[in-house]
């Protein structure tokens, strides 16, 4: 009797950003005629192949039947994440000066496909300066109720995506200008 029908792909888990590409690869340990299926066949650039090309918008599990030639079958699972363009900007300047025009520091960008945001904002001795969970809430360039001084500030940004893909994290710099 020969040996059961291993299956693997590579990467598993896969990952892509939104508008790539990404090769699904298929080892197994049998050699020979081998028929391939792949369901769905939704996005891939071939679904009876041991290496298509996913081009897909969405995130899709995919499973990968391998049939031997004398009718021997293994089974895979590989997910696939799409990792949307999100296009966040995070600006590393404002003036909160009252005018109406910069005053805040805030996240711009596809801000709809937030779910949960953590935005801290620190000085140069690492004090806690500013902290939100709340997406609209900007900061005003104040500590408890006091203007800060001129000067650079450093942040951090954890979100959450409503999206099925991993949370990003941000960190970085931030003028103050009065």
């Amino acid at each position: 009797e020969p040996p059961a029908v291993t299956v693997d792909i590579s990467p598993n888990p896969a990952e892509v950003q939104e508008g790539q590409t990404v090769q699904l690869t298929v080892t197994t340990n049998q050699s020979g005629t081998l028929d391939y299926a792949w369901t769905p066949q939704t996005w891939l650039s071939c679904y009876d192949c041991p290496a298509p090309v996913f081009t897909g918008l969405e995130t899709q599990t995919y499973t990968l039947d391998v049939t031997t030639s004398e009718g021997c079958r293994g089974t895979a699972d590989v997910l696939v994440t799409v990792i949307p363009d999100v296009g966040l900007f995070i600006p590393n300047a404002f003036s909160p000066d009252g005018n109406g025009d910069n005053d805040y520091f805030e996240i711009f960008g596809s801000l709809e496909l937030i779910e949960q945001i953590e935005l801290k904002i620190f000085d140069r001795w690492g004090s806690l300066l500013f902290e939100s969970f709340d997406l609209n809430n900007k900061w005003d360039g104040t500590r408890k109720g006091k203007e800060v001084n001129p000067g650079v500030y450093v942040y951090t940004l954890k979100v959450a995506w409503i999206t099925n893909h991993r949370d990003s994290f941000y960190k970085g710099s931030v003028t103050v200008l009065r």
